[in-house]
């Protein structure tokens, strides 16, 4: 009799705690949530379900710094919590619906969940989400996004933060459209802010392809490290595609340093393709100093060795480059908008022959602020000055073109080509057989019909 009163007494005080969660619990529960955000989350229509679930109709942020001034704000509807202690169910999920803070991040709904009672781990807790339907300013889009990490009860510590995204559209510099992303970061302290820390990601992906700009690269992979102002990066990229170029071999590596307040600081491409044959391998270097000019100002150099290759330009086979080695020296000021270029090339080899170029180029755009941006923001070539020089040694062919009002595009701009013997020219040209023979007589008539100086000529097209 003692046994069955004290079951009574068991079931009917479980039985008013019940009955007090459910009615006193949206109380309690939107103090707890106004207490730990210290007000900067508001709970609004809370109710718990006679299986002690938790419904939020809508729960709003704002955002505050540590001088209390309001960074951003938000809110998200129809928030559910869900808890179970079957082994096939998670033991907690949480399940949010539309999401919208500061126009700069929207989702459809997103999902958090643990693993089930029996295989859940209290100190180092597995988490996993999906996002669905992500728009923010700051990258772009994704239709999906699934997330996993492990909490650490000890340390209070997110480890090991893994991202695959399905398909990414991303904003910048142009649009950009990457499949089967994979990242992970390696440690983040919820405690600290991410401005304190320094983050280091893992990043991979199958495809990145710009439809507008015509290229398409495969199998990136790289390391990203954040620490505070500064965000430093090293990627290898197989380029698939470049600029209507037909596929290209070879391998990619990609390093920089870039400043929040100074841009890139400093910035190194290298490209090696060993399939190019034993005897030679294409390369290509081009680094990037801004470290020790003026802000806005960015010492470039470009140093590359190519075997021969075939041109292609749009499907048409224009002719073959022969191996060459060749240097860009840059002067780019970014708040004056103007580029200053001088180049060098070799071309040996040649059945004998070797050729040398040189040029000089001096560049002005507008319809942007800084030149940097000509990457995101059509920018418009406004001024043009450059020439060109080669020679085997005997004859040359030079070259002045020019532009001083936009647009500036080839169609448009000043041409004046000279020649010291135009047939020797030509008759090198196609022994090497470095153009295509239908597009040689077409420059060869072209120039023949300029005025003739000596043995040579010169021809002037767009005459401003």
């Amino acid at each position: 009799m003692l046994q069955l009163k004290l079951l009574l007494y068991v079931i009917s005080t479980l039985s008013l705690i019940w009955v007090a969660l459910i009615f006193a619990g949206p109380t309690i529960i939107k103090s707890l949530i106004n207490f730990y955000s210290n007000s900067q989350v508001v709970a609004s229509n809370v109710t718990v379900t006679p299986r002690l679930d938790i419904r939020i109709s809508r729960l709003d942020y704002a955002f505050s710094s540590e001088d209390n001034k309001l960074q951003s704000k938000g809110f998200s509807r129809s928030v559910d919590i869900f808890w179970s202690f079957s082994n096939y169910k998670p033991l907690v999920e949480v399940r949010v619906g539309p999401t919208f803070i500061d126009n700069n991040f929207v989702a459809d709904n997103f999902a958090i969940q643990t693993p089930s009672f029996a295989l859940v781990d209290f100190e180092e807790i597995l988490l996993s989400a999906v996002v669905n339907n992500l728009e923010t300013r700051s990258f772009g889009k994704a239709e999906e996004i699934n997330l996993e990490a492990t909490y650490q009860k000890n340390t209070g510590l997110i480890r090991d933060l893994v991202f695959y995204l399905p398909l990414v559209d991303f904003n910048f510099p142009q649009s950009w459209t990457s499949k089967k992303v994979f990242a992970k970061i390696q440690e983040v302290n919820p405690s600290v802010a991410l401005d304190d820390q320094t983050i280091k990601i893992e990043l991979s992906a199958a495809v990145l392809d710009s439809v507008q700009d015509n290229t398409k690269l495969r199998d990136l992979a790289g390391l990203v490290r954040v620490d505070g102002d500064e965000l430093s990066f090293e990627i290898d990229v197989q380029p698939y595609e470049f600029m209507n170029i037909e596929r290209l071999p070879g391998e990619l590596n990609i390093q920089g340093t870039y400043s929040k307040s100074s841009f890139l600081k400093n910035f190194q491409i290298h490209f090696l393709d060993e399939s190019s044959g034993a005897d030679f391998k294409n390369s290509l270097s081009a680094s990037l100093d801004a470290s020790n000019n003026k802000a806005g100002s960015y010492d470039l150099r470009v140093l590359g060795a190519l075997a021969p290759f075939d041109l292609v330009v749009s499907e048409k086979f224009v002719g073959e480059i022969p191996e060459n080695k060749f240097q860009i020296d840059m002067e780019i000021n970014s708040s004056e908008l103007q580029v200053n270029a001088i180049s060098k090339i070799e071309m040996k080899n040649l059945n004998g022959s070797n050729i040398s170029g040189n040029g000089q180029l001096r560049a002005e755009f507008t319809g942007l602020e800084e030149i940097v941006n000509c990457l995101a923001i059509q920018c418009v070539l406004s001024n043009l000055d450059a020439d060109y020089k080669f020679t085997d040694g005997h004859h040359w062919l030079s070259g002045k073109s020019t532009c001083y009002a936009p647009p500036c595009s080839f169609s448009q701009m000043s041409h004046i080509f000279r020649t010291s013997n135009t047939a020797e020219i030509f008759n090198l040209i196609n022994k090497l057989k470095i153009l295509n023979p239908l597009y040689s007589i077409y420059l060869y008539s072209t120039i023949s019909a300029g005025e003739k100086i000596g043995n040579g000529h010169e021809i002037i097209i767009n005459s401003h």
